[in-house]
């Protein structure tokens, strides 16, 4: 799986449990940190590609 494809299912993961807050297992802080990496995560693969063009 591509960083973005997860990044996009974690963001819908986020969306689905801060609006059932009783299904909240992982907790609100740890998603924004893992959506966080993820974004880093794409900017450099998209500047590594960028440097190989």
């Amino acid at each position: 799986m591509d960083f973005k494809k997860a990044y996009v299912k974690l963001r819908k993961a986020k969306i689905e449990a801060l609006a059932n807050n009783t299904n909240i297992v992982v907790g609100r802080l740890e998603l924004n940190k893992a959506l966080e990496a993820l974004e880093e995560m794409i900017n450099d693969d998209k500047k590594v590609k960028l440097n190989f063009k």
